[in-house]
C-alpha cells in the first residue's frame, strides 16, 4: 500500500493521499456487480413484456422498464465517474494561513475552503464502501456543509491527518 505523504513548510502543509489498489479493486467489483444486476433486470422485464403480446398496456409498461434500466446500464458503462457517489482518487491537501485547498488528481478538480469556515475535519470508517474517508464540515454563507475530501483503505493514517488538519485549522495554534 502506498504511504500517505505529509510535507510541512513554514507557511504551508501539503498532504498527499494516494488512490489505493484495495479501494479501486472494491469499486471495480461493485460496479461490475451493479451492472450485471441492472442488465439482468432489464432482460427480465423485456422477457415479461414479450410473454403476453396481446395486452398493449402490460407490454408497454414492461418495455418501458426494460428501456429505462438498459439505458441506465449503458450510461453507467460509458460514464462510470458520473454515476459513482464516492470515487477513489489521489487527493492533495494544501493548508496555508488563510485557506485549505483540496485537489482531486483523478477528477482534475480543485476545491478551496476558507479556514474560518471549516469547523471540523474527521476520519470516518464507511462500512458500505469498505474504506475510510476524510470528511470536512463547516459553514459557508450561513449554511452547514459536509464534504468528503479524501478516501483511503485504512482508518489510522486518515485519523492522523484529521488530527493534523484540526490543529492547523485551529486559530490558537
Amino acid at each position: 500500500m502506498e504511504p500517505i505523504e505529509i510535507e510541512s513548510v513554514a507557511d504551508e502543509i501539503r498532504i498527499s493521499v494516494p488512490k489505493t489498489a484495495a479501494v479501486e479493486r472494491f469499486y471495480r467489483r461493485s460496479r461490475e456487480a451493479r451492472l450485471i444486476v441492472i442488465a439482468a433486470f432489464s432482460t427480465q422485464c423485456a422477457i415479461i413484456g414479450f410473454f403476453r403480446l396481446h395486452h398493449a398496456a402490460w407490454d408497454a409498461m414492461w418495455f418501458t422498464f426494460a428501456g429505462i434500466f438498459g439505458a441506465s446500464a449503458i450510461y453507467a458503462l460509458l460514464y462510470p465517474h458520473r454515476v459513482e457517489i464516492y470515487i477513489p482518487t489521489t487527493s492533495i491537501i494544501c493548508v496555508t494561513d488563510s485557506s485549505m485547498t483540496v485537489t482531486d488528481v483523478g477528477l482534475g478538480r480543485t476545491r478551496c475552503f476558507a479556514k474560518r469556515d471549516v469547523s471540523l475535519v474527521k476520519a470516518m470508517r464507511c462500512d458500505f464502501t469498505r474504506c475510510s474517508k476524510l470528511v470536512i464540515s463547516g459553514t459557508r454563507h450561513g449554511r452547514h456543509y459536509r464534504a468528503i475530501i479524501a478516501m483511503y483503505a485504512e482508518l489510522p493514517p486518515l485519523a492522523r491527518i484529521a488530527e493534523i488538519l484540526n490543529q492547523s485549522l485551529d486559530p490558537k495554534h
